[in-house]
């Protein structure tokens, strides 16, 4: 018994050392963003025809530059010769076509982006303060659509201030959220978002800054598209609260607190419009968007061979994630039976988890990985009383693993 000791030991320590990693994490006292969370990359075409042009006209649109959170890739210009310029903003990169002596035109701007999830954490003991740097000054004041200084919108902003930030932010971002989702692209100011009680993501957004504003939080808007298989017009605006370094974004509409999923293409900041261009001109754009499963210059840099596969939808990426998954699993599997003593049957556990838990976070697939190891033992002690074949035995494990996988 004593020879198995220091297993036992070893055995403990692998298991309980990702909840100590993870319980660290999560006490943390600074806000940090989450880093180890799934890319994505789209191939996206803007795409604009222009007609009835007088001698000398233009279109303006803001272009996606990199950033932690997004890789821009093979920018390319096609379709009719214009003249492009490009100039940086303090919203973000602006390119400017313009056209000579020309009746229509028809030109688009193609690039690839790799996009990564991101997700903050809020400690909830942080303090609402009114200290804060002089960069983030211009984002505390009052504007035209973002009216923190309206009395509807102060006295609103009061009655859910709290001393802790997490805590107003939350009250802010669940109050607006209530509010009717509209499809209208009109532009909403916050007070209108406020006194109709209905409003887009535009309007959500100024409302949740303007609420910020007015309890003394740096906040903003940001701006950009959602990335999906299609062909769209519609971009997106959600709002951004500055602490600690970091704009931390919020979007109310789609309820993401404190985090983006790794489709949200940022294309400004700021209170602006995307697209621009003369008057009284024929003007049609949308944006092309198709996704891709790696990108082709991540392939090109890396000699690793399973990356082709996921090229053409040959190979998804579930199933590959679930593969990968298989021998981790089958490891733990192993510690389980074999070191610690407990029962298990075989390759079907680990095959299951590696494939049901793909999906899920660290914290999540630990949890339901628990769940399941604990479920299993007690069966099979039940089983094992009961002097069942070993086939039987594996079918009503493997019926009882399967349920309890689709319950939780």
């Amino acid at each position: 018994m004593n020879s198995r000791k220091p297993y036992l030991i070893s055995a403990v320590a692998l298991l309980v050392l990702p909840f100590l990693i993870a319980a660290g994490k999560f006490s943390q006292k600074a806000t940090t963003p989450t880093d180890l969370l799934p890319r994505e990359v789209f191939e996206v075409i803007f795409e604009f025809d222009l007609s009835n042009l007088s001698k000398q006209a233009f279109v303006k649109a803001y272009l996606p530059v990199s950033s932690s959170r997004q890789t821009i890739r093979q920018c390319t210009l096609a379709g009719d010769s214009l003249s492009f310029t490009t100039n940086s903003t303090e919203n973000g990169k602006r390119g400017r076509w313009e056209t000579t002596d020309q009746l229509d035109a028809i030109f688009n701007y193609q690039f690839e982006i790799e996009g990564k999830a991101i997700r903050y954490s809020i400690p909830p003991q942080a303090v609402l303060t009114t200290t804060w740097p002089d960069t983030v000054a211009p984002f505390l004041q009052s504007t035209a659509n973002i009216q923190s200084e309206h009395p509807m919108i102060d006295s609103l902003a009061q009655v859910l201030k709290s001393p802790h930030l997490l805590a107003t932010v939350r009250a802010n971002f669940d109050f607006v959220s209530r509010i009717t989702n509209s499809d209208t692209g009109v532009l909403t100011d916050a007070v209108t978002a406020l006194r109709r009680y209905r409003a887009s993501c535009n309007g959500k957004s100024r409302l949740f800054v303007a609420l910020c504003r007015a309890q003394g939080i740096p906040a903003r808007v940001a701006g950009g598209i959602i990335l999906e298989n299609a062909r769209k017009r519609t971009s997106h605006l959600w709002a951004e609260m500055y602490y600690e370094g970091h704009w931390i974004p919020f979007d109310i509409l789609n309820h993401h607190f404190a985090a983006l999923p790794a489709n949200y293409l940022e294309l400004y900041k700021g209170d602006s419009f995307l697209i621009t261009h003369s008057k009284d001109i024929g003007f049609d754009y949308q944006f092309n968007i198709q996704k891709k499963y790696r990108s082709f210059e991540s392939v090109a840099a890396s000699g690793f061979q399973l990356w082709p596969l996921l090229s053409d939808s040959t190979m998804s990426l579930l199933w590959l994630s679930g593969i990968i998954l298989l021998p981790l699993a089958a490891l733990v599997i192993a510690i389980f039976k074999n070191v610690i003593g407990l029962k298990t049957f075989g390759i079907f556990l680990p095959v299951l988890i590696g494939l049901s838990l793909s999906k899920l976070d660290l914290s999540t697939g630990m949890m339901i990985f628990g769940i399941v190891i604990m479920i299993v033992s007690l069966l099979h002690l039940v089983l094992e009383k009961w002097g069942l074949l070993h086939i039987p035995k594996v079918v009503i494990m493997l019926t009882c693993v399967v349920i309890t996988l689709l319950g939780l």
